[in-house]
């Protein structure tokens, strides 16, 4: 089984950071953006306060409120339509 980043083209491997933290079950992505204005979020030891942060989730280390965000992001298709919808699996 290949790795979402190698699906994707090398423009594409960084993504905006609330989506990261959405797919991981934090929160919405407005409620991910609103964390990241608190400055509750951190990448690779450097608090983000601003939007349109892009990070690439198998290298960047994500802390949400100190604790270390999990990422393994792996393609998974949804239902019976291989390579229709591809989805993270993402850790916290």
């Amino acid at each position: 089984m290949q790795c979402w980043s190698q699906l994707l083209p090398v423009t594409e491997t960084k993504i905006r950071l609330q989506k990261v933290l959405a797919a991981a079950g934090i929160g919405s992505r407005r409620a991910c953006e609103a964390l990241i204005d608190q400055g509750r979020v951190s990448i690779n030891g450097e608090t983000v306060t601003g939007q349109g942060r892009r990070v690439d989730p198998e290298v960047d280390v994500i802390h949400v409120d100190g604790e270390r965000l999990q990422t393994k992001a792996c393609p998974d298709h949804d239902g019976g339509r291989p390579g229709e919808t591809l989805r993270w699996r993402l850790r916290y």
